[in-house]
């Protein structure tokens, strides 16, 4: 794919072009760059404090889900073949103890009829004795199989929702491309207010980029103020086959600092559009 801005040919996963500092594409959720601890949407391609590379690969969690994924579903295919099979076994014990009882058996044994006497000659009648059935079995009845209970299934957690950013800071000065000459020349990087004054730790970060040394370097500083001085001593430190400077701005909110001094924390608004300027 091609860069929008500079039409430089750029990788699909980048998320800002390296020839121009263009966005390629916008995320909202954060992480913490490991460079200078401020708190970056995930998926850019570089810290907009200090554009340190970032990269992060989903690879590990996507394995990770899977092997669970097919935990559970052997896990459960193996709890139905067990309880199958166990109920199976209990049919089967049942069926093999249980003996072919005959109506006789059932009720017990067969009444046996007494014969009845001589009759004697009286007036008095005789009376016969009663027959009696006893009931030697007793019908046994099967066991009944227990079910497990099925596992339960955890109901699934809310996502939070990412914050609403600011509006990105307007840029106003030098215009994209200007060119200064020499290295008393004073370059003021200036842009409009976000609309509202900034609270007590709510800062601008401007961020200067420029190549030398076969990589990006990086300067810049975090200020109230809606303007910035290019330090002297960034004269022609660039390249000679890549010359000018890249910068923005974007709104930061500080949560902690750094030993060194330095300010730490996470955008709270859209970056600014990169500019270009040359210093000869």
């Amino acid at each position: 794919m091609r860069c929008k801005r500079c039409g430089a040919r750029v990788e699909a996963q980048w998320e800002i072009c390296p020839h121009c500092g263009a966005s390629l594409g916008k995320v909202r959720r954060y992480t913490s760059c490991p460079s200078c601890g401020a708190q970056v949407p995930k998926g850019r391609g570089t810290c907009p404090v200090c554009r340190h590379p970032l990269h992060r690969s989903w690879l590990p969690e996507l394995a990770l889900l899977s092997v669970l994924l097919l935990l559970i579903g052997g896990y459960s295919a193996f709890q139905h073949y067990a309880v199958e099979h166990a109920l199976s076994q209990v049919a089967s014990r049942v069926r093999a103890q249980m003996p072919t009882l005959s109506i006789d058996a059932f009720w017990g044994t067969t009444a046996t009829p007494t014969p009845l006497p001589t009759p004697t000659p009286s007036n008095t009648p005789t009376a016969s004795p009663t027959a009696t059935h006893t009931s030697t079995a007793t019908p046994t009845r099967p066991p009944t199989a227990t079910p497990t209970p099925p596992t339960p299934t955890p109901p699934p957690q809310p996502t939070a929702t990412p914050p609403t950013l600011l509006p990105a800071p307007e840029l106003i000065s030098p215009k994209d491309g200007q060119k200064f000459v020499g290295k008393g020349a004073r370059i003021w990087l200036s842009w409009k207010p976000i609309g509202r004054p900034l609270a007590e730790d709510e800062w601008y970060a401007v961020s200067l980029r420029y190549f030398a040394n076969g990589g990006t370097q990086y300067s810049g500083t975090w200020q109230k103020e809606t303007r910035w001085r290019v330090p002297a001593e960034l004269f022609q430190k660039y390249d000679p086959a890549h010359p000018g400077y890249q910068w923005d701005v974007v709104v930061m909110k500080q949560t902690s600092t750094k030993p060194d001094g330095g300010r730490a924390g996470y955008p709270i608004s859209e970056q600014s559009e990169t500019r270009t300027f040359y210093w000869q």
